[in-house]
């Protein structure tokens, strides 16, 4: 049972952390600090029963604010190809997506939050594949996100019109689709070129 304890409390620590992480996207950084500093009284106010439990739960307290400050340094100070990429988005909107395609652009889609593990395992695994990468976002392609991080009316449309109420969401526009090409959750560097040079043809196949 001691185990048990431990491992789910580490479970709920490490849960903690990613929670503090997302709040951290929407709200203005006095308001996490706020929540942190409260989370450290709790902790110092824990510290002092005389309950093993009470201590132990007071450590993990401690370990959710250290790590989540300190992966807010990092997130602040890693200035990589991620980040690179991250500024090559083109927020999406309605109007903007009908003028690519007006203009006969081929467009991808993506649909993210900062909640989103899937969403993230895609960029970190199909996104930011070197050939994936210069395709979406050096060239013709329109590289378009839509952040569903904070709930956007015109995102939720968008996942409604297409049957979907969640995410991830990725679908490529173009000559060849029209209508769209709706990609799976899970995406691979190839599944998302295949779909591009699709919908780039000049024929849809």
């Amino acid at each position: 049972m001691v185990v048990l304890r431990a491992s789910m409390g580490f479970a709920l620590a490490l849960t903690a952390v990613w929670l503090l992480w997302i709040l951290s996207a929407q709200v203005s950084q006095l308001r996490v600090l706020i929540v942190a500093a409260l989370m450290l009284l709790l902790a110092l106010f824990l510290a002092q029963q005389k309950k093993t439990s009470a201590r132990l739960l007071a450590a993990v307290v401690v370990f959710v604010c250290a790590s989540a400050f300190f992966a807010g340094v990092g997130k602040k100070e890693n200035v990589d190809a991620a980040y690179e990429i991250d500024r090559r988005w083109i927020l999406y909107s309605p109007a903007s997506l009908r003028a690519g395609l007006a203009e006969g652009k081929t467009v991808f889609l993506n649909v993210t939050a900062d909640w989103c593990l899937t969403c993230k395992a895609n960029k970190r695994f199909a996104l930011l594949n070197e050939a994936v990468a210069e395709r979406l976002f050096y060239s013709d392609v329109v590289a378009m996100q839509a952040n569903w991080t904070v709930p956007n009316p015109e995102i939720t449309e968008l996942l409604h019109k297409y049957g979907r109420y969640g995410i991830p969401f990725n679908i490529v526009f173009g000559p060849g689709a029209p209508d769209g090409i709706v990609l799976p959750e899970v995406l691979t560097p190839s599944l998302v070129l295949k779909a591009v040079e699709r919908a780039a043809s000049t024929g849809r196949l």
